[in-house]
């Protein structure tokens, strides 16, 4: 009985991923941990994923189904796990063989804390690695550290527990479905814990452009939303907090800006400018402030892309 806690399920959602679930399926069964399951959600792929995924044979557990997302992917292998800890990883990313081994023993010493680690980008095409995911020790506050930080899908393990008590993934999200399990976890009280160790590599899909981007600055202001209204219910938001929401906030604003979508840009700093107009300062360095008070966003942004070409020259 001591050693159950110690059985972890990695759950894979898959969709259309031929080429990279098996190497993803590979990851996770090269562990150094052994005590481990490993669970694969087909989401109606409509290649040769499914394929891929039986030729493991009963080294996994595997279903295929409809087309859901993989929120929806996600959270039914949250349902099949038998493990008390969960590690999530996408089919197109990959674990390091110790990356379970190392943040088992933190996990069963804090179990109201998540504990993540750090990770490196690949390029697909030329294999090359650049480190990426680097983060700063977490405030004492985790609200604050998830609406400055993103924590990648791998990062953390999770105790299965803690991801059935805040309802796992909100499913129908297209996007920003790992930031808003996590300002929600934090939110509910988890604590956030950093392991300075390299231990996942994500893949950078080239895909990834600026109208990309601009869908996920679209969803990140709903969760954003919804987050802070469960924390006003609460009675849980103070000043620390309400600076930092309108600061997450314009920072999208901005980014919005920067990619063209004005209308966007500017719906998210009326709201930020709502919530705490100290917070909106917070997204700009100190001259851009003077600017911001005197100017507005969109000439702010201007005279900052002015700024950032001349220095490219």
């Amino acid at each position: 009985m001591q050693n159950e806690p110690s059985v972890v399920s990695v759950v894979i959602p898959c969709y259309n991923a031929e080429r990279l679930v098996g190497e993803a399926i590979r990851s996770a069964l090269d562990q150094a941990h052994r005590e481990i399951e490993v669970i694969v959600i087909d989401d109606g792929s409509m290649d040769g994923s499914l394929g891929v995924i039986r030729s493991f044979g009963d080294r996994i557990r595997w279903e295929t189904g409809p087309n859901r997302g993989a929120a929806a992917a996600r959270n039914r292998g949250i349902e099949l796990a038998r493990g008390e800890f969960v590690q999530f990883l996408d089919a197109d990313d990959l674990l390091l063989p110790a990356k379970i081994g190392r943040q088992l023993p933190e996990a069963l010493a804090h179990p109201a804390e998540v504990i993540f680690c750090e990770g490196e980008t690949v390029d697909p095409q030329t294999r090359e690695e650049e480190i990426r995911f680097r983060y700063n020790d977490p405030e004492e506050d985790s609200v604050l550290f998830v609406l400055r930080t993103f924590v990648a899908t791998p990062a953390p393990l999770h105790w299965k527990r803690n991801l059935q008590a805040v309802g796992g993934f909100t499913e129908g999200l297209p996007n920003s479905q790992e930031f808003d399990l996590h300002l929600r976890m934090a939110c509910a009280g988890l604590r956030f814990r950093r392991m300075p160790e390299s231990l996942f590599k994500v893949r950078l899909m080239r895909s990834s452009l600026s109208n990309d981007y601009l869908r996920v600055l679209s969803t990140r202001r709903e969760v954003l939303r919804a987050s802070y209204r469960l924390l006003e219910e609460r009675g849980a938001l103070n000043e620390a907090r309400t600076r930092a929401f309108a600061a997450a906030m314009a920072r999208s604003g901005r980014h919005c800006l920067q990619r063209g979508d004005r209308e966007l840009g500017l719906s998210y700093f009326r709201e930020a400018e709502l919530i705490n107009r100290a917070g909106v300062l917070d997204a700009y360095n100190s001259p851009n402030r003077v600017i911001y008070r005197c100017m507005g966003p969109i000439v702010t942004e201007k005279l900052a892309a002015m700024r950032r070409q001349f220095l490219r020259s």
